[in-house]
């Protein structure tokens, strides 16, 4: 399970888990597009997904259990980076991609094999996208990259 690919002057990625923000990155102002579930179910054939969040809205456990997906609040609101960072490598950094937009977002994806940030309505931090290894405008284009690894390889190659 996971999905393999070469990039040149990026590096070989096996990516297995796929850690999501949720406020601002999968869902804007707490709503799913309808499409997520779809692009989500055939990520699911290929890798685990988690969505770890501060829940600001309260919609996390709900979210994910509608998306047949793992979830995690984070604990701690002074350390959340902190804390999303740790999840990555308990995971294995190595194969972990991540997506997110907030500011909380930045170790995590220092930590990850590969970062996408999503430019979506609710914006992106600026320290966040610099260490983004992608950005795109919003979740149902990431989730269509890791579906077609072809396409991700077009951006990242040198």
């Amino acid at each position: 399970m996971g999905i393999d690919i070469k990039i040149s002057g990026f590096g070989d990625l096996h990516l297995k888990y796929l850690i999501t923000d949720l406020n601002g990155t999968l869902s804007m102002y707490g709503e799913l597009q309808p499409e997520i579930h779809a692009l989500l179910s055939q990520l699911k054939e290929k890798m685990e997904i988690y969505i770890l969040t501060a829940d600001t809205l309260n919609t996390g456990e709900r979210i994910a259990s509608e998306l047949g997906v793992n979830w995690h609040k984070l604990t701690k609101q002074k350390s959340q980076a902190t804390e999303k960072a740790k999840f990555v490598y308990k995971l294995g950094s190595k194969h972990v991609v991540v997506m997110g937009n907030g500011r909380n977002d930045v170790l995590m994806f220092q930590a990850a094999a590969l970062a996408i940030g999503i430019m979506g309505e609710e914006g992106i931090s600026p320290q966040t996208l610099e260490k983004a290894d992608l950005i795109v405008k919003s979740p149902l284009d990431a989730l269509k990259l890791l579906i077609n690894p072809l396409v991700l390889k077009a951006g990242l190659r040198n």
